[in-house]
């Protein structure tokens, strides 16, 4: 058996919402259905990828995925740079 990890984020939301719409939202921007489970409160949830897994320095380009993918439902004017200050 092999274990493979992934990139794990925790997010929490200003109101409850839905694990399933969640992961429909990244799967566009991750190419994949992420793996999404409320954590916690229903407005917080963790969210696990293998979007470029194996690839060093990917990292923006993952946080720019998880942003592009969210920013709707945290609202589209809040930026970039305050939406990772928020995510785990």
């Amino acid at each position: 058996m092999t274990l493979t990890g992934g990139r794990t984020f925790v997010v929490r939301f200003d109101k409850p919402v839905i694990t399933e719409d969640i992961a429909t939202k990244l799967a566009g921007p991750f190419g994949a259905l992420p793996q999404v489970v409320t954590y916690g409160s229903e407005n917080q949830v963790k969210i696990t990828t293998k979007y470029k897994i194996n690839e060093s320095g990917a990292e923006n380009e993952v946080d720019d995925k998880l942003y592009e993918g969210l920013k709707d439902i945290v609202g589209g004017n809040i930026s970039k740079d305050v939406f990772l200050q928020y995510i785990h």
